[in-house]
């Protein structure tokens, strides 16, 4: 009578290996990989877009959403193509200057008072030349007087990343 206990029509339960054994754990594996991956690529464009952010900033909010994206782009690839990072700034008031960080380019504009400031390192800044920086202010004064000072944003990174390829080749 104990062979027919085990619920299986009389038939004893073989000790052997089930497939569920080995299936659900692959399957589970298979899962928490999925899991793991969605949760690596979301916290990557976080981290993208977190280092957009840092790198362009406009405390004015003149800047509009689509040119915004492109220049956080331009800043974002910057520094993977020269090793050094280049930071833009529209601000209400002109940046304090005190000691210069000399691993960083900052290019700050202050539309209150007609200014772009350009700091780059002194490396850099021997690199690209006294005239390239006075064509660069140069042209932001011209838009400045223009009035539309925002069209001079992704031409002078496109314009300082073309000098950087020029000098480095």
């Amino acid at each position: 009578m104990s062979e027919f206990r085990h619920g299986r029509g009389g038939v004893p339960k073989h000790p052997g290996i089930r497939k569920g054994r080995v299936f659900r754990p692959a399957i589970l594996m298979l899962i928490l990989a999925a899991v793991c991956w969605g949760f690596w690529t979301n916290s990557q464009k976080r981290m993208d877009a977190i280092v957009g952010q840092a790198l362009f900033t406009d405390e004015t909010g003149s800047v509009s959403a689509a040119q915004k994206e492109e220049i956080q782009n331009l800043l974002k690839n910057f520094k993977k193509d020269f090793g050094v990072p280049l930071e833009m700034h529209i601000r209400k008031n002109p940046p304090a200057i005190t000691a210069q960080d000399t691993s960083r380019m900052y290019i700050d504009i202050v539309p209150s008072q007609s200014r772009a400031y350009l700091f780059l390192p002194p490396l850099v800044r021997r690199a690209v030349g006294p005239a390239f920086i006075q064509d660069m202010e140069r042209s932001f004064a011209q838009d400045f007087a223009a009035g539309d000072w925002r069209v001079s944003l992704v031409p002078a990174i496109l314009a300082l990343g073309n000098k950087l390829a020029e000098v480095t080749r």
